[in-house]
């Protein structure tokens, strides 16, 4: 039989071996809660590094967008001027010459204008795809964005084909071969 003191010694010790060990578990459990505390800062920085690359490619595709449109605008609204004002020049209203000149030259203003109009609906379905994507919360919105998108990217072919278009005429009423 044990007697009493011993157990009680016994019971010491034990008690003293589990705070010891409770002490050490809860210097793992700090260690451990460190370490994670690292990871979830280190994954908040590569999130925060991926999505700042992924608005600055978005607002440069945006910034391209928008020069393209410019530019369809610019060609073909520029054309347009550049022909009445040409035509204001040697206008002659007498000239079977200066009006069969006028009657091409107006063939291709209005592919000009097509393409002015082209290119000024392009930057006004983009704006509105641009907001329907922005204010989208679920991905069945894009249902709506795409088409609107895809008519965006046909209208910009449109002008463009319609520059040409125009300056084919325009070549034609200049009488160049």
């Amino acid at each position: 039989m044990t007697d009493a003191r011993g157990y009680t010694a016994d019971l010491d010790a034990k008690s003293a071996q589990l705070e010891r060990l409770k002490a050490e578990l809860q210097k793992d459990v700090e260690s451990h809660k460190a370490a994670l505390q690292e990871d979830v800062e280190s994954y908040k920085d590569s999130l925060r590094l991926r999505t700042d690359f992924k608005v600055a490619s978005f607002n440069a595709t945006i910034g391209f967008a928008q020069a393209a449109i410019r530019g369809l605008v610019l060609i073909n609204g520029g054309a347009a001027v550049a022909l009445l004002t040409f035509l204001t020049r040697v206008w002659a209203p007498d000239d079977q010459a200066s009006i069969q000149a006028a009657r091409i030259a107006n063939e291709a203003l209005f592919w000009f204008v097509l393409g002015t109009a082209s290119a000024v609906s392009c930057a006004g379905i983009s704006y509105v795809a641009q907001t329907v994507f922005s204010r989208s919360v679920q991905k069945t919105d894009r249902w709506v964005g795409i088409p609107l998108q895809i008519t965006g990217i046909l209208l910009a072919v449109i002008s463009l084909v319609a520059f040409y278009f125009g300056c084919m005429r325009a070549v034609g009423a200049l009488g160049m071969p």
